[in-house]
């Protein structure tokens, strides 16, 4: 999207808002970013396994529905007021996490988009959306919380035919490259925090990125879920250690 795009589509959205009240991302209730029915959407915790990874992936909801309108309208059309929800969201989702609660220290890593993405969206999203997650864990509940971006999203062409499994997971890990060299503290937890987890293939592929390079993930965070075909996550309503206000 070129500049003078992105000005114009701003521009028009805030005039928007001015003549026509907004309605909520998920299912359109008038005058609210995300109503309460939507936010509680995003109280569930479905839970994956993964590979090197100690308390495994995380996510606040189910990607149906309208929680699934409420990411998409975030994700791809450019609801940035919705930063305020989904944060508290994923902000309650790490401290549920009982080892984070008691970690000395939090290192907050989003997954990156691709160069194209973050252009065609005007940000990288969830860098943005980390950090507001980190704000309010310093900030509201007192952690040591720090964002690094240590990962960066690598480009490939697609005219190249992958002919069989291990192709595809050696393309997988390649898809992610450190930013810089890092040394974690080892008593700090480490989180991972993306928007969708589909197959798990971004995930695992970042988680192995970061794994080589010595960094050791604790969780990996996420808005919502979507689980792959005949899988079920394991789903429990949360019970979190205080309110959070966007």
């Amino acid at each position: 999207m070129s500049i003078r795009a992105r000005v114009e589509s701003l521009f028009l959205s805030r005039l928007g808002l001015l003549l026509l009240p907004r309605g909520c991302a998920g299912c359109g209730s008038p005058d609210t970013v995300l109503c309460a029915d939507c936010r509680s959407l995003f109280d569930k915790r479905l839970a994956r396994s993964v590979y090197g990874v100690t308390a495994g992936a995380v996510a606040c909801a189910q990607y149906t529905g309208a929680a699934r309108l409420a990411v998409l309208a975030w994700k791809d059309h450019d609801d940035r007021e919705c930063d305020i929800p989904f944060a508290a969201c994923l902000a309650r989702a790490a401290l549920d996490l009982p080892e984070v609660r008691s970690a000395p220290s939090i290192v907050l890593i989003p997954v990156p988009s691709s160069e194209a993405s973050a252009r065609a969206r005007g940000r990288q999203h969830m860098a943005v959306l980390v950090k507001r997650v980190c704000r309010i864990l310093r900030e509201q509940h007192g952690k040591d919380a720090t964002v690094v971006g240590m990962l960066a999203a690598v480009g490939h062409k697609r005219s190249v035919q992958l002919s069989n499994a291990r192709q595809r997971v050696d393309r997988a890990d390649a898809r992610f490259r450190m930013r810089g060299s890092y040394r974690v503290h080892p008593e700090s937890m480490v989180l991972l925090f993306d928007d969708i987890i589909t197959t798990g293939s971004t995930m695992r592929a970042c988680v192995g990125t970061l794994t080589s390079a010595g960094v050791v993930v604790h969780a990996v965070l996420a808005l919502a879920d979507t689980p792959a075909r005949g899988t079920r996550p394991v789903a429990h309503q949360a019970e979190s250690p205080a309110s959070m206000a966007g």
